[in-house]
């Protein structure tokens, strides 16, 4: 299939698939939506093999990729189904809770989960970032660092505080103390960039954007360009550390020339750089999923993907790490490009079986969430459902469901919520109007019960 094809496919997609979003959800960052973007869209995209290394997906695995496209896309009906509004509507004042968020205790636990990252990742050690930049690295995996410590229970948590933090930046009543909870949020973004991890950056800056989204999307107010200007730039900031790490190891030919990318002479050389790291890091998963069923049989491995949490929680990730295939025997298009999507984990646990189970899974967990998050107007269930767009739109890349962070951060999410959380007292009774001559003192009117929990 040519490359101008496969990308006439995607629009024609595209523009369906937006408009039944719209009609059922009204909302960008639906998980409907979302799914297009982050699986449907690489997974058409591979067809235009731009890499030099694709030799075509094949047959049996083309069709556990579609099967599970389809549990996937069912379980994003799911809401719709069960009756979630279709726009907007009724996140009103009459609706909606109004939320009050006591800072201390969220700030105190914001600081415990800082300083566990810091001590876990960073302390004692070379920073990744200015190790790459002074060049003569030997390593391009630093970023890996301290990520199986144990302190990592704690330090995951960051990412649950954030989401906090980043909420009072935008709700706060005045500019000096938004700038403060702001600076703080962005110091979580500062750590993945120090780190030189993509990840580390992708998962605040995801979340800040759906904040962000929803914040003014129930507002009823537009997108200020200046965050917009903010979330492109931190996007080609992610793109970037995978050229800065080839750079701090001595790849002077870079990306597009490490996956073999087409049509590199004519992009120029900044262009082609970006185009094949977005390329390979979302279409050649496909290809890699493909290379590994050609090559290996089905076998059973429990533990290695969609049960990984539970061994993880009993510590026994190392026993989960020797059942598990070697991403060196994976068959993959390259090293540069050795990832092969949610389902090539699943598929070395349980074979095609537990493709299907895990899409359904993972589906059914994001849009039940997101459910009550529409239905209920709750600003806790919109912050559960902030934490999972990130393995969500991962989907493309790793099985991120496969890790208990994400599930220790739904429980950090759930505390913070039930302990530091509560509304504004704010009850609102039905008005009667005056009649001309009646005497005011009756007026049942809108009453507000200020300064207490419910």
């Amino acid at each position: 299939m040519t490359a101008l094809l496969a990308l006439l496919m995607l629009a024609a997609t595209w523009m369906v698939w937006r408009r039944f979003n719209l009609v059922l959800y009204g909302d960008a960052l639906s998980p409907l939506s979302l799914l297009f973007y982050f699986w449907i869209a690489p997974f058409l995209l591979s067809f235009s093999r731009l890499s030099e290394l694709q030799a075509g997906i094949d047959s049996y695995a083309l069709g556990i990729i579609v099967v599970s496209s389809l549990v996937l896309t069912t379980t994003c009906l799911v809401p719709a189904v069960l009756g979630a509004p279709r726009d907007f509507t009724n996140f009103t004042p009459l609706r909606i809770r109004p939320v009050r968020i006591n800072p201390a205790g969220v700030l105190v636990f914001f600081g415990v989960t800082f300083v566990a990252t810091y001590l876990a990742e960073l302390h004692g050690r070379e920073l990744p970032l200015v190790a790459y930049l002074l060049g003569g690295m030997d390593d391009s995996n630093l970023h890996t660092a301290g990520k199986d410590s144990r302190l990592q229970v704690i330090a995951f948590g960051i990412h649950s505080a954030s989401i906090f933090i980043f909420y009072l930046a935008l709700t706060a009543p005045r500019w000096t103390v938004r700038a403060f909870y702001l600076l703080l949020s962005l110091g979580v973004v500062a750590l993945g960039v120090l780190r030189a991890s993509k990840s580390d950056i992708f998962i605040p800056a995801l979340a800040f954007g759906g904040l962000a989204y929803y914040h003014y999307r129930i507002g009823k107010r537009p997108l200020p360009r200046k965050l917009l200007l903010v979330m492109a730039s931190t996007l080609l900031l992610v793109i970037s550390i995978t050229s800065i790490r080839l750079q701090g190891v001595g790849l002077a030919d870079g990306y597009s020339g490490l996956i073999q990318f087409r049509y590199s002479d004519r992009f120029g050389p900044l262009a082609s750089e970006l185009l094949s790291i977005v390329y390979g890091y979302t279409a050649l998963g496909f290809q890699n999923f493909s290379n590994y069923l050609v090559s290996h049989s089905e076998e059973f491995r429990l533990g290695t993907s969609l049960f990984r949490p539970v061994l993880s929680a009993l510590m026994m990730g190392s026993e989960a790490d020797a059942m598990g295939v070697p991403v060196e025997r994976w068959n993959v298009v390259s090293d540069a490009a050795n990832t092969g999507t949610f389902l090539t984990p699943l598929y070395i646990e349980g074979g095609v079986i537990f493709c299907i189970i895990g899409a359904l899974l993972y589906g059914s967990l994001v849009n039940t969430v997101y459910y009550w998050f529409r239905s209920t107007g709750s600003a806790a269930w919109m912050f559960a459902y902030i934490s999972l767009l990130f393995p969500w739109v991962w989907l493309f890349f790793t099985n991120a469901f496969s890790v208990l962070s994400i599930y220790v951060n739904l429980f950090y999410i759930a505390v913070l919520a039930l302990m530091f959380m509560g509304t504004t007292g704010v009850r609102w009774v039905p008005v009667r109007l005056v009649r001309p001559g009646e005497d005011s003192a009756g007026l049942l009117g809108l009453l507000k019960d200020r300064g207490r929990r419910p």
